[in-house]
């Protein structure tokens, strides 16, 4: 089975019939960019192998329709083997994020996120966005919240150790943080890693019923992009506009939604490639 890049299809599909079409096996990378998919059906094929994480690139997915009419014996113990395993399995694909967010958020408080002096933040604000805006984060929002709001902080592309893990980079940086700043483009909606960014951070807001998310749209996001959480927020939550010509407004509604800055001056930013 090939994935949606691979066959040119819509990342906004929600349900997709493969019925019929000689489908032998489902590999680890055979769903993925089939982000919104919330019904899938897989009637008689000949599939014979499954990967263990096969549907984890598709959390939303509600109906799974697999049957073969075939004349297939399976004994009582084997169905049951396989119907607690799906079950156990969508539970798993469901709350995937959650359950790497858990798993590394365990790991992390081990290390020393806070300054224990004073019980305070490392950072003000852990930047959420994708490599492709960062030139509007070097060029607009670093100018203005680090060197003159003397706000710290924390970028991807500067703050986090070489050779950990992106997941627990994404866990550690939004832990360590007082705000997070999500930087919405469309290029941040299409990214795997944007969104679990978003999905952590959105967690995090929902676990301690802190307003902790401060949401800046660069453009509108075309629904084709948008995920089930984007769009809950999108509609649900006040953000931030960028606008050329109103940027005194824009830079005057951030500070207030951060809050004074804590903690020392900032680093100095590294050019990276």
């Amino acid at each position: 089975m090939s994935s949606a890049a691979q066959l040119g299809i819509s990342p906004g599909l929600s349900r997709l019939l493969l019925a019929s079409n000689s489908i032998k096996a489902i590999k680890q990378d055979s769903l993925f960019g089939y982000d919104n998919l919330t019904s899938l059906t897989l009637d008689d094929n000949s599939i014979r192998t499954i990967s263990g994480i096969a549907f984890a690139p598709i959390p939303h997915l509600k109906v799974l329709n697999c049957v073969s009419h075939a004349d297939i014996v399976v004994t009582l113990s084997t169905a049951a083997v396989i119907f607690l395993s799906a079950i156990v399995f969508a539970l798993v694909c469901r709350g995937r994020w959650y359950i790497r967010y858990y798993i590394f958020l365990i790991r992390s408080r081990r290390r020393r996120h806070l300054d224990r002096a004073d019980g305070s933040y490392v950072y003000d604000a852990f930047v959420a966005h994708n490599s492709n805006d960062a030139s509007w984060v070097v060029r607009h929002l670093l100018p203005r919240l680090e060197t003159e709001g003397r706000y710290r902080l924390c970028l991807h592309q500067r703050d986090w150790p070489i050779g950990r893990e992106i997941s627990e980079n994404i866990v550690e940086s939004i832990e360590a943080s007082r705000k997070v700043i999500v930087v919405l483009s469309n290029n941040f909606a299409q990214s795997q890693w944007c969104r679990m960014e978003l999905e952590m951070a959105n967690h995090r807001r929902l676990s301690n019923w802190r307003n902790s998310l401060v949401l800046v749209l660069l453009e509108t996001i075309s629904p084709e992009n948008q995920t089930a959480t984007l769009r809950n927020l999108l509609t649900t939550h006040t953000y931030l506009e960028w606008k050329e010509r109103e940027q005194e407004k824009f830079w005057r509604a951030l500070k207030k939604a951060l809050r004074p800055p804590k903690g020392a001056p900032p680093t100095e930013m590294r050019t990276v490639e």
